[in-house]
């Protein structure tokens, strides 16, 4: 593979990824009994790992790594409703 350049899309520059976002937000909430509402509310414009740490006060740091690659897991393989925002196109 060939390539002049790479662009990384870390703020839905290129891909709308909400509702992947929201979706393992909520299959995540329901496996610690939470209510989807208080995790959506709370999420958007943090680190996940900011977010895992306030949900999971108290729980060890180890404990809070193993969420936090469950939840890259569920987001990396769920991909279903990603949607390329306008202005997005594949380079040539």
């Amino acid at each position: 593979m060939q390539c002049r350049g790479f662009l990384f899309d870390l703020d839905g520059t290129l891909v709308d990824s909400l509702p992947v976002v929201e979706r393992s937000w909520c299959h995540w909430a329901d496996r610690h009994g939470i209510d989807h509402q208080d995790v959506l509310n709370f999420i958007h414009g943090k680190q996940a790992i900011t977010s895992l740490r306030h949900f999971l006060a108290g729980r060890s740091e180890d404990e809070i790594q193993a969420e936090f690659k469950y939840l890259e897991h569920i987001e990396a393989t769920d991909t279903d409703g990603i949607t390329a925002l306008p202005g997005a196109r594949r380079a040539a």
